[in-house]
């Protein structure tokens, strides 16, 4: 999930300092199949846009807590 994020993030900084990165969410096809959906509230992805927000985007010196420079964050389907 989210919080093992940090430790990648972590771990790509410690490697390749001031590196770019673009965290990227997958799957998002079966977030919305039928089946799948009725698992997960309605404001599901919106809640984790915004989570990803405040972790790891808002941060104007990421360097300062350990982090790469995260450019932006994307979700997108396997399918499509």
């Amino acid at each position: 999930g989210v919080d093992s994020l940090l430790q990648w993030l972590i771990n790509i900084q410690a490697r390749a300092p001031g590196s770019s990165v673009i965290i990227v969410g997958t799957h998002l096809d079966i977030l919305h199949d039928k089946a799948t959906k009725r698992n997960y509230p309605d404001d599901f992805e919106e809640s984790m846009k915004l989570l990803i927000q405040k972790m790891f985007l808002s941060n104007p010196e990421p360097d300062k807590s350990g982090l790469p420079n995260i450019l932006t964050a994307v979700n997108g389907s396997c399918k499509t």
